[in-house]
């Protein structure tokens, strides 16, 4: 599940499904993700973006936010990353601890940018990777720059605005990713843009679909 610091947020996974709506805090929606997550029973599969993107980096410390059952807080951390993953579904962290690799992630219940910003954290550690998969938080490109080591990444990847109105695409345009505006707001905060730009990929009607991919550093 995805949250938002002190605002609404919407949820929407790589298939295009959008979330209910809800305000931010502990547990709230938070039974519509766990009985979701109940369903499923597994974390799913990866993001093949996501991977491609985090694949390129050096391992270190990252955290997954609005990590939903971990997929790719599990994926991190079978490779080398020591995880930090947080969401407000304690469904979603159930299923995510049980998955093979679960115990080699530190899961947290939380809501994600306050958990970033300060609180649940010690404040005197850094990330080396922030990553941001198909969820839409308001402020998170500063907030991660603020929590970023020296020469960390920042990863956001969600569904591309140009596709609005496209089957298999969130309704809401507010789930939708502008990725000049990511690159904007990266800028705006210090990092280096390394890559923004949107990236195809097939959808079941055979036209393509785009992810919007950023990819920042911190400079040093």
């Amino acid at each position: 599940m995805d949250q938002a610091h002190g605002d609404e947020v919407r949820r929407h996974d790589a298939r295009g499904d959008p979330g209910r709506s809800r305000s931010a805090g502990p547990g709230a929606g938070a039974d519509v993700w766990d009985a979701r997550h109940a369903r499923s029973g597994t974390p799913g599969d990866p993001h093949p973006v996501v991977r491609a993107v985090v694949g390129g980096l050096r391992p270190g410390r990252a955290v997954d936010l609005a990590c939903g059952a971990g997929r790719h807080a599990l994926l991190l951390a079978s490779a080398g990353w020591s995880v930090d993953a947080v969401d407000l579904s304690r469904g979603g962290l159930d299923v995510g601890r049980a998955a093979p690799g679960g115990d080699a992630v530190r899961w947290h219940r939380a809501e994600a940018l306050g958990w970033l910003t300060g609180s649940g954290r010690d404040s005197s550690a850094r990330a080396d990777l922030v990553l941001d998969a198909f969820a839409q938080l308001p402020g998170v490109v500063p907030a991660a720059a603020a929590r970023l080591a020296a020469g960390g990444h920042l990863v956001v990847v969600g569904h591309a605005r140009r596709d609005a109105g496209l089957p298999g695409v969130p309704r809401d345009a507010r789930l939708l990713h502008d990725v000049d505006a990511l690159a904007r707001a990266a800028a705006s905060a210090g990092l280096e843009v390394l890559r923004a730009e949107d990236v195809a990929r097939p959808h079941e009607d055979g036209s393509p679909r785009h992810d919007a991919v950023l990819l920042a550093r911190r400079p040093g």
